[in-house]
């Protein structure tokens, strides 16, 4: 493995597929503006389908609350590795990784997300459909713009469930107003918190509680689609 850069977020990191083959790591970012969206969730789930679909994976959990990094220590069925920014630096010299899925601090301020999106190959943004979430997620796209960063992607997660329309009609809003969003969203589903207090990801939970990691195999292969696309 070769390792070009002296900041992590700018990696290069060029990964040996075992094929005779090098590749450019991938780095997916999971930020908002806005606590409380399912960043954490988002990024465990996401994470979790990589490696299940024997994809080397690592999570780097760069919230000071270590959000991820407690609910791995709470469950022992996460195969893939949860390190702080500092520590996945060393690890990174050790080892390659073909996905780097980065859990931003909470909150960020619009120099640290341009920090943490500059080296990013998506950007994914979770909101809910509310007014509430919407308005903290527009004003990160609008500074992602400002550095002319355009890969990015919002997910509707808490998504309410049928007969409600929400979902539909947030999304078909933010697309009508030129905003990118992915197909695939994350239903509501008491699955998302019980997945979060046991330290596993949701889908390897049991009856209708698993139901949401239908939700993001859907959001797993749009991501894969997205970022072969960009190659």
């Amino acid at each position: 493995m070769t390792v070009f850069a002296s900041s992590w977020f700018y990696l290069p990191i060029l990964v040996d597929t075992k094929v005779g083959k090098y590749v450019m790591t991938k780095q997916i970012l999971i930020c908002n503006y806005k606590g409380g969206v399912g960043k954490t969730s988002t990024a465990i789930n996401i994470a979790d389908w990589l490696e299940n679909q024997n994809h080397s994976v690592m999570l780097i959990d760069c919230d000071p609350n270590r959000s991820a990094t407690k609910l791995k220590a709470r469950g022992e069925s996460l195969g893939f590795k949860i390190l702080s920014q500092q520590r996945a630096l060393s690890e990174l010299q050790k080892k390659s990784y073909e996905y780097l899925v980065i859990d931003s601090q909470a909150r960020p301020h619009s120099e640290e997300l341009s920090d943490f999106a500059d080296g990013a190959d998506l950007v994914v943004l979770p909101m809910a459909p509310s007014i509430d979430d919407l308005d903290p997620t527009l004003e990160a796209i609008a500074d992602l713009k400002k550095l002319g960063i355009d890969h990015y992607r919002i997910l509707l997660s808490a998504v309410p469930p049928k007969p409600s329309r929400e979902g539909e009609t947030m999304r078909d809003e933010l697309l009508s107003g030129g905003y990118r969003v992915f197909d695939s969203w994350i239903r509501r589903s008491a699955g998302i918190p019980k997945a979060a207090l046991e330290g596993c990801a949701v889908r390897k939970l049991t009856g209708n509680y698993k139901l949401p990691g239908r939700d993001y195999a859907r959001l797993g292969t749009e991501i894969i689609q997205f970022l072969e696309e960009e190659q």
